[in-house]
């Protein structure tokens, strides 16, 4: 009796132990994949994040820009600034470790920075200082810019090794209550196994082997846009934009395009001038390209699928990346108070259509040439009219 009783325990026990190591390995798994599930959305508020600070970058040297409209502009500016603002609150919200935190909290300070190098420029601007206020939103918007994205980073950095080293931790403990089942299942295979007496001999009971489950391929690490050094010093910026004010003629203009292109470090520029109904874009000057090739470019349809149309229609920068051996491209609209007049679209190298500064020079050229082309369409129609 006392034996059958041994062995009804021992089953019961080897019984609960199994369910008990499944029933917690279970919870285990769930708690994973519901961290996996925080940090994946930290990634990706992350990336708002940046997006938000490349639009405020871009905003902000929009607006100092030569011949821009400033009342267009710094609204633009400020909405996007508030956006990075509270964004980082909430990436500080859903920190779930310390080192984040810090992290976050040094990168609220740095946009609250960020946002008020913008009232700056206006100021200088109010105060007819155009150039203070480029060099404030192109050198010191710059550099608030890449500390406020470090701090960003090492937030995130610090939130998916916290996410590794509890998965880690929680992986230990499934192995541990495996173990310690198959060790109960063991011991009641050997209290039921049947006696057999056997002089100068014993069987060795076989320990079963655990089926570890595999563990689950860790997710790559978050590719961040990194911020490049700009190709050419917030002077040369500076110097180009000022040459675009003072440009009368389209030999000037093309060797003024020709700058540009140097400064963006890109392999060709062609300037797309919208049609007087906005239908379609015409290839107006090039850099990079010779005339029988500019000449045989096709005009581009409004509605047509591709990154210039897409500018055109949207008001905003595309980027095409670079695939293998293809080039990327960056393309940014003209903008004027009059709407969308037409786009530039810049041929990168080695995957630069990513590097923020490239997108903020672009952003600052095509600027430039929707001044230059509203003020050239505004004096043929006053000497078609004869109001000059």
């Amino acid at each position: 009796m006392r034996s059958r009783w041994v062995r009804l325990t021992s089953c019961v026990l080897a019984f609960a132990a199994s369910g008990g190591a499944a029933f917690f390995i279970s919870l285990s798994e769930q708690h994973i994949a519901r961290r996996r599930d925080a940090v994946r959305s930290f990634n990706t508020t992350v990336r708002d994040v940046i997006d938000g600070v490349t639009d405020v970058r871009m905003s902000q040297a929009a607006f100092v820009a030569t011949g821009q409209d400033v009342a267009f502009w710094a609204p633009k500016a400020t909405t996007a600034a508030d956006n990075v603002v509270s964004s980082v609150t909430l990436l500080r919200s859903a920190a779930t470790t310390e080192g984040a935190r810090v992290a976050l909290d040094a990168a609220a300070t740095k946009a609250t920075l960020f946002a008020g190098i913008g009232q700056r420029a206006r100021e200088y601007l109010e105060q007819g200082m155009p150039v203070m206020a480029g060099d404030v939103v192109l050198s010191d918007g710059a550099e608030t810019a890449a500390a406020l994205v470090g701090q960003i980073e090492a937030g995130r950095a610090a939130e998916q090794q916290a996410a590794e080293t509890d998965e880690v931790s929680q992986r230990k403990r499934e192995a541990v209550a495996a173990a310690a089942a198959a060790a109960i299942a063991l011991l009641s295979i050997v209290l039921l196994a049947p006696r057999v007496k056997l002089p100068a001999s014993s069987v060795a009971p076989q320990e079963p082997e655990l089926d570890a489950a595999a563990s689950p391929s860790r997710e790559d690490s978050l590719s961040l846009a990194s911020v490049r050094p700009a190709g050419a010093s917030m002077r040369a910026v500076s110097t180009l934009c000022t040459d675009f004010g003072r440009v009368s003629d389209v030999e000037g203009l093309s060797s003024l395009l020709g700058q540009a292109a140097s400064l963006m470090e890109t392999s060709g520029l062609i300037v797309w001038v919208g049609s007087p109904d906005g239908s379609e874009l015409q290839p107006a000057l090039a850099h990079g390209y010779t005339q029988e090739m500019l000449a045989r470019m096709p005009t581009l349809r409004r509605s047509a699928d591709n990154a210039a149309a897409a500018a055109f229609r949207s008001g905003k920068l595309q980027i095409v990346l670079a695939q293998g051996s293809t080039s990327g491209a960056i393309v940014a609209p003209m903008l004027s108070s009059r709407g969308c007049v037409g786009v530039i679209s810049a041929e990168t190298r080695r995957g630069a259509e990513t590097s923020e500064n490239l997108q903020a020079m672009a952003a600052i050229v095509a600027a430039q040439l929707a001044g230059i082309l509203r003020t050239t369409t505004e004096t043929n129609q006053q000497r078609a009219t004869g109001t000059d």
